[in-house]
């Protein structure tokens, strides 16, 4: 367990040092929607291989109050400010 969660931390600094160089590249907003862009693939992908996409169904994004929805404009306009 403990070399999980170092591996993590190290995915995090390294995460942070490409995207960080991405966006001298490209730009702040081009390289936040890149990144999430190539996130959302990978954890695509992810789900499809793993045992949890066949319990995905219509009913269970119904099931879900209204406002548990916000988490994802939360988590990304807290992702903005901070690369700000």
């Amino acid at each position: 367990m403990i070399f999980i969660a170092i591996l993590a931390g190290v995915c995090i600094v390294v995460s942070r040092a490409i995207n960080a160089k991405l966006a001298t590249i490209i730009g702040l907003f081009q390289s936040t929607i890149f990144n999430f862009i190539v996130g959302l693939i990978f954890s695509i992908v992810f789900l499809l291989f793993s045992s949890e996409a066949a319990s995905i169904s219509r009913i269970s994004f119904i099931s879900v109050p209204w406002w548990a929805y916000l988490g994802g404009v939360v988590g990304v306009t807290s992702l903005h400010f901070q690369a700000i």
